[in-house]
C-alpha cells in the first residue's frame, strides 16, 4: 500500500492543488473474501464509489450475494483473479486459517492492492 501524504503535500505546495493521487475507484473491481455484516458494509461503500463488487466465502450462496447486490465469485481463485482490490472479512478459525495460508497470489491481477 502506498502512503500518499508526502506526495499530496508536495503537490499542494508546488501546485496544481487539484491533482488526484492514487487510483480511481469508479469501475474498479472489489473482491470481498467474506460477506458477513462487515463485508456487506464494505460492499455498500464500494458500490457507492461505483465499484463492481464480487464476493466469495465457503458458506456464501447465490441468494445472499444477490440480496447484498454483489456478484458471487465461482471460487476464491476466481475472486482473486478478477479483482483490482481484495478485502478480507472472514472469521479466523481452523478452516479459514488453512485457506488463508495458501492464498492464490499467483492468480491475482497485476492491479490488485
Amino acid at each position: 500500500m502506498r502512503h500518499l501524504v508526502p506526495e499530496a503535500n508536495a503537490l499542494r505546495n508546488e501546485g496544481p492543488w487539484q491533482q488526484t493521487l492514487g487510483r480511481d475507484l469508479q469501475d474498479a473491481r472489489l473482491g470481498l473474501l467474506g460477506l458477513g455484516k462487515i463485508g456487506q458494509r464494505v460492499a455498500r461503500i464500494g458500490q457507492a464509489f461505483g465499484m463492481q463488487v464480487s464476493a466469495w466465502s465457503p458458506n456464501l450462496d447465490a441468494a445472499r450475494a444477490q440480496a447484498a447486490g454483489v456478484h458471487l465469485a465461482a471460487s476464491k481463485q476466481a475472486l482473486f483473479a478478477d479483482s483490482d482490490v481484495v478485502s478480507l472479512h472472514l472469521v479466523l478459525g481452523e478452516r479459514t486459517r488453512a485457506s488463508l495460508m495458501r492464498p492464490p497470489w499467483p492468480a491475482c491481477r497485476h492491479t490488485v492492492t
